[in-house]
Formats: structure tokens, sequence, C-alpha cells
């Protein structure tokens, strides 16, 4: 899925819990620092708001983009299944 249109961003990464993309965008020679929202569930994302994180802040365009969270606000991935999956299970001979 193609975020932007405008062939002036780069250095995307996803929110931890998967319902952003934070990335650079580069206006009138000055680098600043974006989030695009993302509603429903993948692979169907629908493309919600570019919010400006950052304005005018003349960011490094070499800078990477990366999320900090809290040690105590980390969300915790679900338990892996303890079932193989289908396509894993061998067939009978």
């Amino acid at each position: 899925m193609r975020l932007t249109k405008d062939g002036r961003s780069w250095g995307a990464v996803w929110s931890p819990i998967g319902d952003s993309i934070a990335f650079l965008h580069m206006a009138n020679g000055i680098t600043d620092l974006e989030l695009l929202q993302l509603k429903g569930s993948g692979p169907n994302w629908k493309a919600g708001e570019i919010l400006p994180l950052t304005r005018l802040s003349g960011l490094a365009p070499s800078s990477r983009p990366s999320w900090w969270i809290p040690a105590d606000q980390i969300p915790v991935p679900p338990p892996a299944s303890s079932a193989p999956p289908a396509s894993a299970v061998p067939s009978p001979s």
C-alpha cells in the first residue's frame, strides 16, 4: 500500500500496536515527522489522516524514526498456539 503520493516521504516505522505508521517527510527543504493512522485491519488497511508530529523542525534527513514506550506500557503479545498450523501437519501416507 502506498501511504503518500508526493515522493518526499521515507523511513516509515510501524507503531508498537500496529495501528499507525510514523515517517519522515520533506517540504520546502525541511524534514519533519508525521504519523499516518490506519483504519480497519490488515491486509485491508485504509489510510486515515496524516498528522504532523513536528512542524518546521528541521530534523536530519538521515535520522530514523522509532517509538518509545515506558516499560510498564509495552503491549504483551498473545500466547502462541500450541497446535501446529494445519499446513504443518503431515498428511497420512
